[in-house]
């Protein structure tokens, strides 16, 4: 194990010498902390896919696909994604707490760190490996699975070398948009210099620091790299340092508002305004200007794609955090340049954002101008009606065209559309056929309440409790009593028998929900029985049935309710042999005789 001052030391000179422009304080908290490793040394700034690969030279593995089931009970997988999958399986090749070290372990060698500043990623107090399950597999599909070919220095690899005996891929550099690294400003390598053979394959181990180039077998540490071009080398170089300090910064926790008056803030500083609204047009223009086309391409898919229309979506609250880390990672650099000037500021406004006083309101109280959204406001709402249970979401999926034009023309329309939608709710409920004259005044409430309740009840990642009418109506806060009070709430009564489970339903999600677990491929099948909370007989019989149905090899625990749907299986499902009569357990327990058959 490296000792500890000499990580300090580490931390002190990982940027070449540019101490003054560093968080020296957050480093220090960094550095002394050994690193996690799956083997010695720890290395600080190392990748996932670096430790992996140095494990599977040490142990003597023949085959990647041998150290995969090894270390993840797999079958290989893309490792240098942002947040790679199955990461909780690592969590038994550690002595301390499971949930805590895999945590660690994400944010020293993954872009967990960036995803927790910027889209809005967080673990919650609870010390559960599934939880942590649950927050990977929760985040944004395009955020959680992309990932860019593994990049190499050639000088980092021989410091390594020489310091740690052993090269090692440094994560710092496999951020978005970076190519060239940030201690020595040299262009970052993704194939071989001589042969042109790239270092990464799909779905397995990059070895290529240990074992040279697959094709040719040279290494990278004994190439010559080629310079940056002058017209983009200093805003490249700038970049990297940039998204490398943000990385080790361990600021994290901002709010969908925080990140949004923050990018507000410095576009206002800047004066890329016009009438006090952001000059979306002139805003791209002078990022394109100041970086050039080749450098914004390389950081934000969007120029890439020349899909512009939807860039100032990271402007708009309810959709930053969905923005591509890339474009969190650019336009940052270009309002704050500097990374200690951009972690002030989001410390000041980010992790403290104030109440909003928009200047929108203001422009509303002019008499002859009225907001120009509002036709389109009825528009959406003349088209929710037609779309049972509307909200926003649905909005978008079904009038995508539609709602671009509102938020374009006025993002803070859909706080207004979003109280419309739930007046029309109320309004259905009202005029519903199952009113009585006797009803409770409160019945649409509660209808409603079950209604929004029941879907994320049942699309949790956690360990599933059975829909009961008891449980549901305590869930949402009903404190009647069910056999007095129940009958002058029709409307509750009608969403209750709709939100109930049958006792089938629920043991097939609780079998489903042992078997999406990371490591549920090295379970027995008693195991899943005993995990799962289910009747050794009825286990075996509904694993039967998803073996028949075969589970997806990429689902999770959120991912039971889509599974089900798929299968085309009900909340009253009667189970997959609804004629079957099985023995009774516990105290009703008859043993059997040899005349029983």
């Amino acid at each position: 194990m490296v000792p500890a001052v000499e990580v300090v030391e580490a931390a002190y000179d990982c940027f070449d010498g540019r101490d003054e422009q560093l968080d020296a304080a957050a480093l220090l908290a960094q550095a002394y902390r050994e690193p996690l490793a799956l083997c010695a040394p720890p290395i600080p700034g190392e990748s996932l896919i670096s430790q992996v690969g140095r494990y599977h030279v040490t142990s003597g593995n023949l085959t990647t696909r041998d150290t995969y089931a090894e270390l993840f009970r797999r079958l290989p997988f893309q490792l240098t994604a942002w947040v790679p999958s199955y990461v909780g399986a690592l969590g038994d090749r550690f002595f301390t707490r499971p949930s805590q070290t895999i945590q660690c372990l994400l944010r020293e060698s993954t872009m967990f760190p960036l995803l927790e500043m910027f889209t809005g990623a967080e673990f919650a107090a609870r010390d559960e490996q599934s939880h942590i399950d649950a927050v990977l597999q929760g985040l944004p599909k395009h955020t959680a699975g992309a990932f860019n070919r593994t990049r190499l220095c050639p000088q980092c690899l021989t410091e390594n070398e020489d310091r740690y005996g052993t090269p090692a891929i440094l994560n710092a550099h496999q951020i978005p948009g970076v190519s060239v690294c940030f201690r020595h400003g040299i262009p970052l390598l993704e194939q071989c210099p001589t042969c042109r053979c790239p270092f990464e394959r799909k779905a397995d181990l990059v070895l290529t620091p240990w074992r040279g180039c697959s094709a040719c077998g040279r290494k990278p540490s004994d190439q010559q790299v080629e310079g940056l071009l002058a017209d983009e080398g200093d805003h490249a170089i700038a970049f990297a340092r940039f998204a490398a300090q943000l990385l080790i910064s361990g600021l994290r926790g901002a709010s969908r508002e925080g990140i949004v008056q923050l990018y507000r803030a410095g576009i206002h500083e800047l004066g890329v305004t016009h009438r006090g609204a952001v000059n979306r047009k002139e805003l791209i223009r002078q990022i394109v200007d100041r970086y050039g086309e080749k450098f914004v391409k390389r950081v934000d898919p969007a120029f890439r794609t020349d899909r512009l229309s939807a860039w100032l979506h990271i402007l708009i609250e309810s959709a930053t955090w969905e923005v591509h880390l890339g474009r969190h990672l650019l336009l940052s650099f270009f309002l704050y340049e500097e990374a200690e000037r951009f972690l002030t500021r989001y410390r000041e406004i980010a992790l403290h954002p104030r109440a909003r006083l928009t200047k929108r309101l203001a422009r509303t109280e002019v008499p002859d101008q009225p907001p120009l959204s509002g036709d389109l406001i009825g528009q959406v709402v003349a088209a929710s009606k037609a779309i049972p249970n509307c909200d926003l979401d649905t909005l978008w999926r079904e009038h995508y065209g539609l709602m671009k034009r509102l938020v374009r023309q006025n993002p803070g329309a859909l706080d207004d559309l979003r109280k419309e939608l739930e007046r029309g709710s109320q309004r259905d409920y009202k005029s519903s056929g199952d009113n009585t004259p006797n009803s409770h005044p409160n019945d649409a409430f509660w209808a409603k309440e079950l209604m929004q309740f029941a879907p994320r009840f049942y699309n949790g990642a956690e360990y599933p409790e059975r829909g009961t009418r008891q449980l549901l109506l305590r869930r949402i806060g009903w404190k009647h009593n069910p056999t007095s009070d129940l009958p002058r709430f029709p409307l509750l009564r009608k969403e209750l028998a709709a939100a109930c489970e049958s006792p089938w339903h629920f043991y097939i999600r609780r079998i489903l929900w042992a078997l999406t677990q990371p490591s549920a491929r090295a379970w027995s099948r008693s195991k899943v029985c005993k995990i799962s909370g289910v009747e050794v007989r009825k286990g075996q019989v509904l694993m039967d049935y998803c073996a028949l149905k075969v589970v997806p090899e990429v689902a999770g625990p959120s991912d039971v309710m889509r599974i089900l749907r798929d299968w085309q299986i009900g909340l009253s499902w009667e189970g997959p042999c609804p004629e079957r009569v099985f023995s009774s357990v516990g105290r009703g327990y008859q043993r059997r005789t040899h005349g029983d058959g």
